[in-house]
């Protein structure tokens, strides 16, 4: 049997990070999907996305269920965060955020 191992030091995990400047693109701005489910202005972040496609994605998904009883939204552009509320009080919407 191997003898366990150690996690390593920071010495050893170490790298020239002038050869990983280009590695890792760092985004811009990030999108957050948002839910509220009543009116006391409470909130949660369910996602954090890359790109506005997939972030109206998952508002619209989380909106199937909630939307069945009647309440409709207008088509949006792809380019443009989604929002839908209910009657209910229940909202999800994208926001745009930028990374700094």
């Amino acid at each position: 049997m191997a003898p366990a191992m150690s996690p390593p030091s920071c010495s050893e995990t170490a790298t020239n990070t002038s050869d990983q400047t280009n590695s890792v693109p760092t985004p811009k701005d990030v999108f957050l999907v948002l839910w509220r489910d009543d009116e006391s202005g409470d909130f949660a972040i369910i996602g954090v996305y890359s790109t506005i496609a997939d972030a109206n994605i998952e508002a619209h998904r989380m909106g199937h269920d909630h939307l069945a009883n009647g309440v409709t939204w207008a088509p949006v552009d792809e380019m443009e965060p989604l929002r839908w509320d209910t009657a209910e009080g229940v909202s999800c919407w994208v926001e745009q955020h930028a990374v700094k």
